[in-house]
């Protein structure tokens, strides 16, 4: 015996997402920006004049949570850090070499100082999140 798909889809409705989501995003106490490194977007800043940036796929609240000790190959600290956005937080689909700044971490105001790149896409059914690991380099500073 156990749990049938029919089941799930009668725990796993809408009203639980709607919770479960609440939920999540109370723990998501940082906030960032993920942008596409190979595209840009250009904005007219007075006093300054075009400026040009890496085009920004979404910002807001996040969970940054390190999985992996870091390592130190050929003397550079890198680890592995899951980041943990809304569903919809992003405007395209997630993917490898996308990049994060996190804009405010106000338990450690470190993670504001790192270079992050996506390396993976968590394959999840979560309904409420989602996940992507990120490389980050603790050598490389914004």
């Amino acid at each position: 015996m156990g749990i049938s798909r029919s089941d799930l889809t009668t725990v796993v409705n809408d009203n639980w997402v709607a919770a479960a989501r609440v939920s999540a995003e109370s723990m998501m106490v940082a906030t960032g920006t993920i942008f596409d490194p190979n595209s840009t977007d250009t904005t007219w800043v007075d006093g300054v004049g075009q400026v040009t940036t890496p085009a920004t796929l979404g910002t807001g609240k996040m969970r940054l949570q390190p999985i992996r000790s870091a390592t130190a190959p050929d003397g550079k600290r890198i680890q592995a850090v899951q980041v943990s956005v809304p569903l919809g937080f992003l405007s395209v689909p997630a993917r490898v070499g996308l990049g994060l700044t996190v804009t405010s971490s106000p338990f450690n105001h470190d993670l504001e100082t790192y270079v992050y790149t996506c390396i993976e896409v968590a394959d999840s059914s979560n309904p409420v999140e989602r996940t992507m690991i990120f490389s980050v380099n603790h050598g490389l500073r914004v």
